[in-house]
């Protein structure tokens, strides 16, 4: 009696446990494979609320940012990051710099990161 109450007991555990598992899912990708290995320079920008904006001119040398369009709807402080890319050069340009000081003007607080053609991925920094 007691060796089948005990495993009615271990029964009742192993089903109670069983019912409040949680399933767990894990999706990985690689940001800079999806957006950052084409043949041109690229800008990618992301939101607080999740908003994604890619920005390029197909050029293996420059891209555009057009500031009234990237912040019509969103201000430099819901800015979390900017990520840029260059094909050849393998430091900041001046224009990168000018955009970085005008984005911390305007309330950027976020990392401003670019990848190199090598792939090593550097920090802008005051």
């Amino acid at each position: 009696m007691k060796r089948s109450a005990l495993l009615l007991v271990v029964f009742a555990l192993v089903a109670i446990q069983a019912s409040s598992q949680i399933n767990v899912y894990v999706s990985r990708g690689n940001l800079w494979e999806a957006y950052l290995t084409q043949n041109a320079e690229t800008a990618l920008l992301l939101f607080r609320d999740g908003e994604l904006v890619l920005m390029t001119e197909n050029l293996e040398n420059r891209v555009a940012f057009v500031w009234d369009e990237v912040f019509k709807d969103q201000s430099p402080g819901d800015l979390l990051v900017v990520i840029h890319n260059h094909l050849g050069l393998c430091r900041w340009s001046e224009q990168d710099i000018r955009l970085y000081h005008r984005l911390r003007q305007a309330g950027f607080k976020g990392e401003f990161l670019l990848r190199l053609g090598s792939g090593k991925v550097i920090k802008l920094e005051d």
